[in-house]
């Protein structure tokens, strides 16, 4: 029988319009982690009205930290149920809320500092469906935002539909994000029961329905990865989770393909649904003939050769895609064993002017592999131009620094720096990109585009060369100590690294001295 504690109180949160939020945490043998989860739950600067925690048959003592919680906090209370998985609960947990608002938290995760308070003040504003953030990966003690979600909330977006931003669909967790109760209800939004990655369908069937969602840039939720084994994400290699997988992009699919447009087709195709595959295919090699089975019939099924190659996959990974999609085992599990063995760095070579990845076959006629899919991308090969320091000497700017790609170890690598001020250019000379030493005439930038409207600003970018490759990028990095300032021919010059890299500006020495008063 099932027991429900009822919470002792109904206290509303003042702010933001007293909009009431439930937080739902299904809980199934997280004893360890749960107090953690709660704490950073109910310490949240925009305090939950009450936070159900849904106890899914544990058998270890996560029962009895729930009611710890319970009894210390009137606003947590606790359901017991049977274990049916976390889709159920987190089913049963939406039925048992009476917020205003409805979230999401997992048992092993802690939900960040401040990250209700942003998300309902972004409903408030917008008057939106739901607020998603970003996120940050827990791994043995260390955070990390993944960059491809950091992407995702590089900026603020308010009341947008997943026609104006289709790449949204990558974000389907279900704990980064606050929903309104009205709307979930209005669209009988569920999560799927009895199988794994059961958010990914409920998701994505919200960014379909919604007329308008918000994005915002914070991490709002720390991700546990748990290296204990005992996650649902640690079964990768099992032939039941790629089934589950499977079945989840399957029904992910049909709902763009029948709610979508045309370019929400397209994008999620090329764009969205291979971005976990990676994660299977690394057990490609011992795997047993019906994983391998499984997983070659759900290539074919979902990805052309072309949409594979314009994945946002990998190299190694887009090959292996390429493989697994042409049913060729042998060779796919050979390159899954030789990339990992390479780390991060791919072993590469250059040739009539690309940079190729020297991986399994790609010099071999016999095997029948395009070239093409060897080829390293711009954003692959690792663009790197560090500025180690500026100074004024003598009547001259000097930069030093050093460049290079992270993917590719190029020697004989040679690098110059540009200057650049609307049509005028002043161009360095070219040294090794190791380790370069770049020189400008400081009368040269006070004099360039006098009659221009003050301030005037040069642009600095760093040409990289080296057989038969040109690239040209900013400075991505810099020492502290990467600024200078002089005062020349009555102008005011000061060199200083921000956001858009190196950057020289220009200014009559009268105007810098107000401006620093």
């Amino acid at each position: 029988m099932e027991h429900v504690q009822h919470p002792r109180s109904d206290r509303v949160n003042g702010a933001t319009q007293g909009l009431r939020l439930s937080v739902i945490v299904p809980a199934y043998n997280v004893a360890p982690y749960l107090g953690a989860c709660l704490d950073s739950i109910v310490a949240q600067t925009y305090a939950p009205s009450e936070v159900i925690v849904v106890d899914d048959g544990s058998t270890d003592a996560t029962p009895a930290v729930a009611y710890q919680y319970a009894a210390a906090h009137p606003d947590v209370r606790v359901v017991t149920t049977g274990n049916r998985g976390l889709g159920a609960a987190r089913n049963r947990g939406v039925a048992e809320s009476r917020g205003d608002l409805i979230a999401f938290a997992d048992s092993d995760d802690t939900v960040a500092a401040g990250a209700y308070q942003s998300l309902v003040s972004a409903l408030a504003r917008s008057g939106s469906d739901f607020a998603v953030g970003s996120m940050r990966r827990i791994d043995d003690g260390s955070y990390d935002e993944p960059g491809w979600i950091r992407s995702l909330h590089a900026r603020p977006r308010s009341g947008i539909t997943v026609e104006d931003y289709p790449e949204m669909l990558g974000d389907v967790f279900a704990w980064n994000k606050v929903f309104r109760r009205a709307f979930w209800h209005r669209h009988r939004l569920s999560f799927p029961e009895g199988v794994r990655y059961e958010d990914q369908v409920a998701i994505t069937r919200a960014y379909l329905a919604s007329h308008g969602f918000d994005v915002i840039s914070p991490v709002v939720y720390n991700w546990r990865i748990r290296t204990d084994g005992s996650a649902i994400t640690d079964t990768r290699d099992d032939l039941d989770d790629l089934v589950d997988r499977v079945a989840t992009k399957r029904d992910s699919l049909q709902l763009v393909e029948a709610l979508g447009s045309a370019t929400t087709r397209t994008v999620f195709r090329e764009r969205v649904l291979s971005g976990d595959l990676w994660r299977y295919f690394a057990h490609i090699p011992g795997c047993t003939d019906a994983y391998w089975q499984h997983l070659h019939e759900a290539v074919r099924e979902f990805w052309t050769d072309d949409e594979l190659e314009r994945s946002p996959l990998s190299l190694p990974n887009r090959l292996v895609g390429w493989l697994v999609r042409q049913g060729r085992r042998r060779q796919a599990a050979a390159i899954v064993r030789y990339a990992a063995a390479c780390g991060d760095r791919l072993p590469t070579m250059v040739a009539g002017g690309e940079v190729l990845a020297e991986l399994p076959y790609w010099n071999d006629p016999e095997a029948q592999v395009p070239l093409r899919l060897y080829r390293l991308r711009d954003a692959e090969l690792g663009w790197r131009a560090a500025l180690h320091s500026v100074r004024m000497d003598q009547g001259s700017l000097v930069l030093e620094g050093s460049a290079g790609f992270d993917a590719v170890g190029l020697d004989d690598a040679t690098a110059s720096v540009v200057l650049s001020l609307g049509v005028e250019r002043l161009v360095s000379r070219v040294e090794p990109a190791a380790g370069f030493k770049a020189t400008f005439d400081l009368r040269r930038l006070a004099a360039a585009g006098n009659g221009a409207a003050a301030p005037r600003v040069w642009a600095a970018y760093v040409r990289l060369e080296a057989r038969a490759i040109m690239y040209k990028g900013p400075f991505t990095q810099a020492s502290a100590d990467a600024s200078g300032y002089e005062v020349v021919d009555a102008a005011a010059i000061e060199a200083g690294f921000g956001r858009t890299g190196l950057t020289i500006t220009v200014l009559p020495a009268s105007e810098y001295d107000e401006e620093d008063s």
